[in-house]
Parts: structure tokens; sequence; C-alpha cells
């Protein structure tokens, strides 16, 4: 039983080397794997390691042999995940407004362990944590790990909800009473993370930025609101919203020049119809929450793009126009 452990043991060591030790540019010897595998007292011979590697291919780990000269050199060359994906990944996190700077660091550390050291030494020298906006609120993990768990079991959650004051001091929301809803999903939008739930008082879904909730709790079952989930495409949406921002939802048509046809794409989404309108400009209609958000899109254009219907739009687009010109009238 003691030897037949004792493989057991060798082969994990070894498999622990190569995935750690080696990759495409960085092969390694038998007695580099000899020399590894005696810091742990164990001294397998080199008919040993032959059967060692054999096994490990079979079982599925990309082991590779290669001739340099004289030398026989083994590597893994293929991993589940290979150094652009992990790239890729290490990116997201560090854009992540909600994630902060402790987790970053902690997570872009775990990101570059699926990775051969050299190559996470690597993606070490790509990373740049800059100071950007970041969440300080260290218990989003065990508010997003709870409101899973609460979707998962069709229970409730209540938190409490704040904001900011001057002195950078938290205020909560609601004089400090609980928020009771049901959690249904979790959506992704503008660098932020947001629960989709269903509020009984207002019988409608609401979504609650994750950062800015805390004491969150598990209450009791089953969730409400359900038929109104059921009824709702979450990626329309979040898609109808501008920075999250509540509204009443309508059908709004727009007219834009023809240049700007890809700034439209991209926030709107390519199943758009644009409509040409003379030869400078389109049309196209979609549905918005109407809010100072999305007027404050539209200004961003300046005199190129203009509201079309419904005469109700234009109207309060003209009433908000008024309110900031307001601001800046001279006394």
């Amino acid at each position: 039983m003691g030897a037949e452990i004792n493989s057991r043991m060798r082969l994990v060591r070894l498999a622990q080397f190569l995935l750690e030790r080696t990759d495409d540019t960085h092969p390694a010897t038998l007695p580099d794997m000899q020399k590894y595998l005696r810091t742990f007292g164990m001294h397998p011979n080199r008919k040993t390691l032959y059967g060692d590697l054999e096994f490990l291919q079979a079982v599925g780990l990309d082991v590779v042999q290669k001739r340099t000269g004289p030398r026989t050199e083994y590597c893994v060359s293929m991993r589940k995940f290979e150094v652009p994906e992990v790239k890729l990944l290490v990116d997201s996190v560090q854009v992540s407004r909600f994630i902060t700077k402790n987790k970053a660091e902690d997570l872009i550390s775990k990101l570059e362990s699926l990775c051969s050291v050299h190559q996470g030494q690597f993606l070490n020298r790509q990373v740049f944590l800059s100071n950007r906006v970041r969440s300080s609120n260290e218990s989003i993990y065990d508010n997003v790990d709870r409101i899973y768990e609460a979707i998962e079991k069709d229970r409730k959650i209540r938190f409490h909800y704040f904001t900011y004051d001057l002195q950078r001091r938290r205020v909560m929301r609601h004089k400090g009473n609980w928020f009771s809803v049901s959690p249904f999903a979790m959506t992704w939008f503008h660098e932020n993370y947001y629960l989709v739930a269903y509020d009984p008082l207002a019988a409608k879904l609401k979504h609650y930025r994750v950062d800015r909730m805390t004491d969150l709790e598990l209450g009791e079952g089953p969730r409400d609101g359900k038929d109104a989930f059921r009824d709702q495409d979450i990626p329309q949406y979040t898609n109808h919203l501008f920075n999250m921002y509540g509204g009443e939802i309508r059908s709004v048509q727009l007219r834009f020049p023809n240049d700007l046809a890809g700034v439209v794409l991209d926030r709107v989404g390519e199943q758009v119809i644009l409509i040409p309108d003379g030869p400078d400009h389109f049309t196209f209609t979609f549905e918005v929450a109407i809010s100072p958000p999305f007027f404050g899109w539209l200004f961003s254009f300046g005199d190129q793009v203009q509201v079309l219907s419904p005469q109700s739009v234009v109207d309060e687009l003209k009433g908000y126009l008024r309110k900031i010109t307001e601001v800046y009238r001279e006394k």
C-alpha cells in the first residue's frame, strides 16, 4: 500500500512540475524532473519517469517530447487556457470598477497560475493596476455569493443600500430601512455589477448596484414576481437603460447623420433597422427608458441629432434644455 501511495504522489508531483515549470519555450529534461522530485523525498529512475510520462499523456495531459541536439526534453504544450485567453481575463479584472484593488491583485495572481511560471512572469510584466476609480466595498464578493444562493434556494433577500456624502461617508438610503426584494439575475453594465430583482412594493423589476449593498441577508422564500421576470428579456431590459437609470420605457424615433451609424449600432445593437433619410441622414426607432442620461447622450452630439417622435419626448427634451439654460442664465 505504501508503494502504491508513493507512486500516486509521484504522478501528482510530476504533473505539478510540468504544468508549473514548463511550456513550449521552457521544456525540461528528465534530470530536471528527478531534481524536483528529490525535494519531496522521491528518487525515481529514468525508466520509471518514462512510464509516468506515458501515463500522464494517456490520461489527457498534453506532454510533448522535444529533441534539442542530443537532449530529450518535455513540456506541457496545451492548457485549458492559452496565454492570450488568460490575458483577456486579466484585462477584464483590471477594468472592473466593482473589484477592489486588493481583490484585483488576488484574482490576477490566481489567473497567472493557469500558466507556467515563465508565462506568468510575462503576464505580470504586462499588468498595470492603475489608480482608476474602484469600489472600496470588500463585502461585494460575499454579496454575490449570497445572491446566487438565494436564487438557487428560491429565497428573498434583504439589505441596506447606501450612497456617499461630501466627506465620503456612507449614507443609507430610505433612512436606513431594509430593502427587501426577490433576486432573479445578475448583470454587468458599464463597469458595474447589478442585481435585477422584483420589488413587491413597486410591483416591478428594479436593479441595484451590488457594490452599494451592505448587511445582505437571506430572507424568507419563496420569491415574488416570477411572472414579471419570466416575461422580461434581461439583455433587452438593460439595453433600454442609460447608465442603468430608470424611467418610463417608450418607443422613440431619432434622426442621425450617416457618419454616426457606428455609434448608434454600438449603443443600440446591430439588430436595429437604419432607414435612409436623404443623402446624409438616417432614422431609426428603438425602445428606451426616458431619463436624464438618455438626454445627456443625445446632447453629446450637439445639433447633429434630432428626436422626431413621440411629441411627448420632444416636449420633455425641450423642458430639460430650459432647466439647463436657467442654471447658466446671467443673474
